[in-house]
């Protein structure tokens, strides 16, 4: 199976290349990266540069808790593995990975897309700005592990056979980072409202510390909001790309408040 790479420079590619080999060699299940006959991991032809992998039988996910817990199990010894690379991570700068697009629009900015968007979706997200920036100040994200993280993992970029994870896929979006945010991305596109189960499944193969539970449902609202801002970003652009993701990541938010609010009321329960 050829895939041609498009985001990724012919460098990065080579760089995520030599990671999911290394994962491969630690029993994770990744797909097989198969070198040419020049022993090179990206072939180039003209303008373009492609890797051919082993085919992988499986299908996508079926919704079942079987799988849910299938994912927490792999991811968490995905980061097991990753923890131990020391290899070179992607230089993303002027890429679709660049995170520098990211950041909180300003007010004007704010001003200037509410033209498109009803008055309503614009008040939400100036609320979750405020509030995460607010809770920015009190919560310890500097304790988090920080190791290689996947920073995609999604239902798409999985493969089962039957309730089993046959393989994660996608490694292009690869970086440094908070490994929370990948537990708790991957666990809510996953399993939704019970994210907290799928957390539970993950520690019990890599276990968080209290720091990280307690600042986890804060990163992935906030990765919802950073993904929310590259959108608002691109239709300052006049651009469009991303805009049908924009109402899922909204709903999302909401789902993780109610997550969030749950979690709050079971710590402290009423008298």
């Amino acid at each position: 199976m050829a895939r041609r790479h498009l985001a990724l420079t012919k460098e990065n590619a080579e760089i995520v290349l030599q990671l999911i080999s290394f994962c491969s060699r630690q029993g994770i299940k990744v797909p097989v990266v198969i070198e040419n006959c020049r022993k090179e991991l990206v072939t180039q032809k003209n303008d373009e540069h492609f890797t051919v992998f082993e085919f992988i039988e499986g299908n996508e996910f079926n919704g079942s808790q079987q799988q849910i817990m299938a994912v927490a199990r792999e991811v968490a010894r995905l980061h097991q593995v990753l923890k131990k690379y020391t290899g070179k991570l992607p230089n993303y700068r002027n890429s679709v990975y660049d995170e520098s697009g990211y950041a909180n629009l300003t007010e004007k900015e704010m001003g200037q897309v509410s033209k498109e968007l009803p008055a309503e979706e614009i008040l939400f997200i100036k609320t979750e700005m405020e509030d995460l920036n607010k809770r920015r100040k009190t919560i310890k994200t500097d304790l988090s592990v920080m190791q290689p993280i996947h920073r995609d993992l999604h239902p798409k970029n999985i493969l089962f056979q039957s309730d089993e994870v046959a393989a994660i896929l996608d490694f292009d979006a690869i970086k440094m980072g908070a490994r929370i945010l990948d537990v708790g991305f991957c666990g809510f596109r996953f399993a939704g409202k019970d994210l907290p189960q799928f957390i539970e499944e993950y520690e019990r193969f890599n276990p968080l510390t209290t720091e990280e539970k307690a600042t986890i449902l804060f990163a992935v609202r906030e990765e919802f909001l950073r993904r929310i801002n590259y959108i608002l970003h691109d239709l300052l652009r006049g651009e469009k790309t991303w805009f049908s993701s924009f109402d899922s990541h909204l709903e999302s938010i909401r789902v993780l408040r109610g997550i969030e609010s749950r979690s709050c009321q079971n710590a402290h329960p009423q008298d």
